[in-house]
């Protein structure tokens, strides 16, 4: 696909999607008349720079996101190397994602309906230029959470990973579970497959991600261990390092 092709695809991502936007800090911009949001935009000198790539410039835009809908959030540019990061009413990050080729793309489930930024920049350093912003529902999946009891410290849960399952970070399916947990108590999380490679994300209460492992547990079982520091329902998203189906199992238990 040819770097226009490519464009003209993407802005035709106009399906889907119930939102209201405008751009943050100062001076107000005005959606394009479509379900999808689409910002056809620019970075310039005058522009702030950036609180994390502090070499780039940036712009920010305000989106009502709703709880436990699936969204896509896609940067295009043919001037720079494009960077795109989500960010919560407190400004902290939930998810960040840069693309050589181009395009960035990151995929979210809000925790919960609230406004959220997102932070149009570039990787490499100061680059100016056009830029496209489109951030689009992806339908026919509510994608809710399974809560998974806590029953004195303890939980267990065993699923299955379908290619039917919601995407969470990279693309990759998982299934989303949510545990209670204790302020100032340590969880240790393990996910055991016969099927496949498992893969753990921890994400607080209000969806800020946490950590992620691999093969904590000794290959091919992830384990992730949390000393939480507020009291709540945590988000354990069960995912693969490869795509893959199958049986898995996770197990919570309070260390201490």
């Amino acid at each position: 696909m040819t770097t226009k092709s490519f464009f003209a695809a993407a802005l035709g991502l106009a399906l889907g999607c119930f939102l209201q936007a405008g751009l943050a800090g100062g001076e107000k911009k005005k959606p394009q008349p479509a379900k999808d949001i689409i910002f056809a935009d620019e970075l310039v000198n005058a522009d702030l720079k950036d609180t994390v790539l502090t070499d780039s410039f940036r712009k920010t835009y305000t989106v009502k996101l709703e709880k436990h809908r699936l969204y896509q959030i896609i940067l295009t540019s043919k001037a720079f190397s494009p960077h795109v990061r989500l960010e919560n009413a407190a400004r902290e990050q939930i998810d960040a994602a840069g693309g050589k080729l181009g395009v960035a793309s990151i995929h979210v489930r809000p925790a919960k309906t609230d406004d959220y930024e997102i932070i149009a920049t570039s990787q490499n350093g100061g680059a100016m230029g056009k830029f496209t912003l489109v951030v689009k529902e992806i339908p026919g999946d509510d994608g809710k959470p399974i809560e998974v009891k806590n029953e004195n410290g303890k939980g267990v849960f065993q699923g299955k990973l379908l290619k039917t399952d919601p995407i969470y970070k990279g693309g990759k399916k998982h299934k989303m579970l949510l545990f209670q947990m204790e302020a100032g108590k340590t969880y240790q999380i393990d996910m055991t497959s016969n099927a496949f490679d498992s893969y753990l994300y921890l994400e607080s209460p209000s969806g800020k991600y946490i950590t992620e492992d691999d093969d904590g547990g000794g290959f091919p079982s992830a384990r992730i261990i949390h000393k939480a520091t507020d009291a709540g329902l945590y988000r354990i998203a069960c995912t693969y390092f490869s795509p893959a189906t199958g049986d898995f199992k996770v197990t919570i238990r309070q260390t201490d």
